[in-house]
C-alpha cells in the first residue's frame, strides 16, 4: 500500500460533543460566547458571518441535546431585542473550552505522530 503524504493536506483534529448526532462545538462555543459578549443573537451571527435561522437551529439542537435553555430571548423594539445566555450554557462553554484546551495538547502531539 503506498503512504500517503498528509503534509499537504490542511487538516487537524478537532473536539466535537456527540450524541446521536454532533451537538456541540468550537463553532457553537464561539456563537455563545458572541451572543454573550454582544447581547445580541443578532450581532454574534453578523460577527460569524452566520445566517439568523442557522443560529436558531444550532441552538435549537443544542437545548435539545441538553435538556434545557441555553438562551433567554426578548423581543425588540425600538432599541431592539437582547439574548442572554443561561447559566448551564456559560457553564457548558467553560467546560467546553477548558476540555478543548486539555484534549488538544495531547492531540496535537498524536496529531504529528500519526499524519506529519
Amino acid at each position: 500500500m503506498a503512504k500517503v503524504s498528509y503534509k499537504k493536506f490542511r487538516m487537524k483534529p478537532r473536539i466535537t460533543l456527540v450524541s446521536d448526532e454532533k451537538f456541540f462545538g468550537r463553532g457553537v462555543s464561539e456563537l455563545l460566547r458572541l451572543i454573550d459578549k454582544s447581547g445580541t443573537m443578532q450581532e454574534a451571527c453578523k460577527i460569524m458571518d452566520m445566517s439568523y435561522s442557522k443560529a436558531w437551529k444550532i441552538i435549537k439542537r443544542v437545548e435539545k441535546e441538553l435538556g434545557c435553555k441555553i438562551i433567554t430571548a426578548k423581543s425588540g423594539g425600538v432599541k431592539g431585542g437582547t439574548t442572554i445566555l443561561t447559566d448551564e450554557a456559560r457553564d457548558l462553554v467553560s467546560r467546553f473550552d477548558s476540555m478543548e484546551e486539555d484534549v488538544a495538547k495531547y492531540t496535537e502531539r498524536a496529531f504529528k505522530k500519526y499524519f506529519l
